[in-house]
C-alpha cells in the first residue's frame, strides 16, 4: 500500500506536561513492525521479510537443476505482506515515539496536525480498555476542518510478556479512507487515483510463538485490474511459526464468487533447516475444471532449496520430502471474515 504521510512529527511537538495514563505503556504495548511479521522458508519465523535478501538470491538463483517455485512464492508473498505491514506499523511507532499532545486518566492523544502542503490533518487517540489498548490513527481534509475523522488504522492491542511480545488486531478500509480523505496530486501535478481497495484485518499473537492471520477483502486484482478496473479478490494469509519451522498458508478467489470464479490455495510447511512442502489446491472453471492438486517439496537452505519432488511434471518421489511424506491441502477458508 502507498505509505501515509511522513510528516507526523508536526502533530508530535506540543506535549503533554501532566501524562496520567503512561505514554510508554502505550508504546511497549501497540504492535511493532517486527512483532507482526509472515515467515517464510528459509526465514526467521520473528524477522520473516527483514533479512539482506539472502534467501531470496538463493532461490532465484537456484536454477541448476531446478528450484522450487511454491518455496519462492511464498517467500515473495511473505515479504510482500510484511512490508505492507510494516509500512502500516512503522506510522504508530513514529507517532508515539514523541510525547502526546494531551492524557487522561484513560486515554492519550497525539495531534491534531499537519505538515506544509499537506491535504489532511492527522490525530492519533489511544484509550485503555480493559486489559489493553484500542487505537485509531485518524484524519480528515485541512480545507474542511469541521468534518468527521476518518479512520485510518484501527485496533485493539494487548500486553505480552515483554516488551513488543503481545496480541491483538488492526484494519483498514481502503475504501472508506479514500472516499474521506483529501488526495492531491502525484509529483507530475495529475489527480491522484486510488491504488488500495477493499479492507484487510489482521490478528497477530507474539506471546509466545508468532502466529499472524490476514484477510484481505474486495482488494485489488493485480492481474484483471488493467482491463477491468472493478475486478476484486479475496486474499487469505495465515502464518504460524514453531521450534521445528513453520506453516503458511496463501489463498485467493476471484470476485464475484459464481461460475466463473476461481480459487487457489498454496500451503507451505517447512522445517527449521528450512527444507519444506508446498500443497496447491485450484478450485474453478478452467479445462479441465472442478479441482486440481499438485505438491513440490525442496531441499534445506545447505542445498540452495533446490526441488526434490514434484507431482506435476512428475519429479523424483515423495520418498524425497524429507519430514513431509503427505500432502496437506487446504482449501479457501469457509470463515473468511
Amino acid at each position: 500500500m502507498r505509505t501515509f504521510p511522513a510528516l507526523f512529527a508536526v502533530l508530535l511537538l506540543a506535549a503533554c506536561g501532566n501524562q496520567k495514563l503512561s505514554a510508554s505503556q502505550i508504546r511497549d504495548t501497540l504492535p511493532s513492525a517486527q512483532e507482526v511479521q509472515v515467515g517464510a522458508p528459509g526465514v526467521s519465523s520473528v524477522a520473516a521479510g527483514q533479512a539482506d535478501g539472502g534467501t531470496l538470491a538463493r532461490l532465484t538463483a537456484a536454477v541448476a537443476p531446478l528450484y522450487s517455485e511454491y518455496a519462492f512464492t511464498s517467500y515473495r508473498f511473505a515479504v510482500s505482506v510484511n512490508g505492507s505491514v510494516a509500512a502500516i506499523l512503522l506510522q504508530l511507532e513514529a507517532v508515539t515515539a514523541w510525547p502526546p499532545t494531551a492524557c487522561t486518566e484513560t486515554a492519550c492523544t497525539w495531534g491534531p496536525g499537519s505538515g506544509t502542503g499537506e491535504v489532511n490533518e492527522w490525530e492519533l487517540v489511544v484509550s485503555k480498555a480493559g486489559e489493553g489498548f484500542d487505537y485509531s490513527l485518524q484524519a480528515r481534509p485541512r480545507a474542511e476542518p469541521g468534518a468527521a475523522w476518518v479512520p485510518v488504522i484501527t485496533g485493539k492491542a494487548f500486553p505480552g510478556p515483554t516488551r513488543h511480545r503481545g496480541h491483538g488486531t488492526l484494519s483498514i478500509d481502503f475504501d472508506r479512507v479514500w472516499a474521506g480523505l483529501a488526495h492531491g496530486v502525484y509529483p507530475d501535478g495529475s489527480a491522484r487515483v486510488q491504488e488500495d481497495f477493499g479492507a484487510v484485518e489482521v490478528t497477530y499473537d507474539a506471546r509466545a510463538e508468532v502466529s499472524v492471520k490476514a484477510a484481505f477483502v474486495h482488494a485489488k486484482d493485480a492481474d484483471r485490474f488493467a482491463t477491468d478496473p472493478t475486478a476484486r479478490v479475496d486474499a487469505w494469509y495465515d502464518f504460524a511459526a514453531g521450534g521445528d519451522g513453520g506453516s503458511l498458508h496463501l489463498a485467493f478467489r476471484t470476485l464475484p464468487l459464481g461460475d466463473t470464479s476461481e480459487s487457489i490455495s498454496l500451503h507451505t510447511r517447512w522445517a527449521s533447516a528450512g527444507n519444506g512442502r508446498g500443497d496447491v489446491e485450484y478450485v474453478g472453471y478452467r479445462a479441465p475444471g472442478g479441482t486440481y492438486h499438485a505438491s513440490e517439496c525442496w531441499a534445506g537452505s545447505a542445498d540452495g532449496y533446490v526441488l526434490t519432488y514434484d507431482s506435476e511434471p512428475v519429479y523424483q518421489t515423495e520418498a524425497a520430502c524429507t519430514g513431509f511424506l503427505a500432502a496437506d491441502y487446504l482449501p479457501f477458508p469457509a470463515s473468511f471474515p
